[in-house]
């Protein structure tokens, strides 16, 4: 499911972090195991969580700031079956080459004025 995977990168990313800046962190110790239920949050038997596959209904929902999060929020929403509603994404930034790295639903090609 997407959830996972999401969280796996958001893991992965917060130890390369932790990598870079460990000259300069304290107590910057890497993660070397992770098992956590995202349905339940339960840290053990996690790999045991038997899937949910239910329908969501958004209503009407607004997305405020196309950031990193928002962008990953909008990459798991899209892989999401039963998914119902009306999204508004709302981001007054223009996607440009010193922040492409925060949309990474973008490419270069959306960089420029919006």
């Amino acid at each position: 499911m997407a959830y996972g995977a999401g969280a796996a990168s958001c893991f992965a990313a917060a130890n390369v972090f932790r990598t870079v800046f460990a000259s300069q962190l304290t107590g910057a110790e890497l993660d070397e195991n992770i098992d956590l239920c995202l349905y339940t949050y339960n840290k053990s038997n996690a790999g045991d969580s038997i899937p949910l596959d239910f329908p969501v209904d958004l209503g009407e929902t607004h997305l405020v700031g196309l950031g990193a999060m928002g962008h990953s929020s909008l990459w798991a929403l899209a892989r999401q079956s039963g998914l119902s509603g009306r999204l508004h994404v709302v981001d007054h930034e223009a996607i440009e080459l010193s922040n492409l790295q925060r949309y990474v639903l973008a490419g270069q090609a959306e960089v420029g004025p919006l």
